[in-house]
């Protein structure tokens, strides 16, 4: 007579598309800037999906924050603007805060839109977490 052991299923985790979602939050130290500054803020990211999210730095799976660069008006500029890595893993209920330093932009009249991306598996708006779309106003250098 064999005896099977009963396999436990692995947790779920950001290598899989499934249970991928997110609530955004984003604050700008400024929405108005020169044409020579750094746009500086801090994001707020809380997993209301049932994957653990793994970090930024791993390679198939790694979550981080995207930032699609848009006109105004929500035409597309910059699909991959800047990538933000998230530092640790992040279990479905938690939250994690980080921030970040973008690059200077031209003059002009932009919108931000933030996104999470688990790398080589896909953007999280894809499956129903809504994207956060931030106006920025860049000044010409004086």
């Amino acid at each position: 007579m064999t005896m099977r052991s009963a396999s436990t299923p692995s947790a779920s985790d950001s290598r899989g598309r499934r249970q991928l979602k997110a609530k955004i939050a984003i604050r700008l130290e400024r929405q108005a800037i020169g044409s020579n500054e750094s746009l500086r803020g801090h994001a707020t990211l809380t997993n209301v999906g049932q994957a653990t999210w793994l970090p930024g730095t791993t390679g198939v799976g790694g979550v981080n924050l995207g930032v699609h660069l848009r006109t105004s008006d929500g035409k597309p500029l910059d699909v991959d603007y800047a990538r933000i890595h998230l530092a640790d893993e992040t279990a479905p209920g938690r939250t994690q805060g980080i921030d970040f330093i973008l690059n200077p932009l031209p003059p002009g009249e932009y919108t931000l839109e933030f996104d999470l991306v688990s790398e080589g598996v896909g953007w999280f708006e894809a499956n129903g977490s809504a994207t956060v779309s931030v106006p920025v106003t860049v000044r010409a250098a004086r």
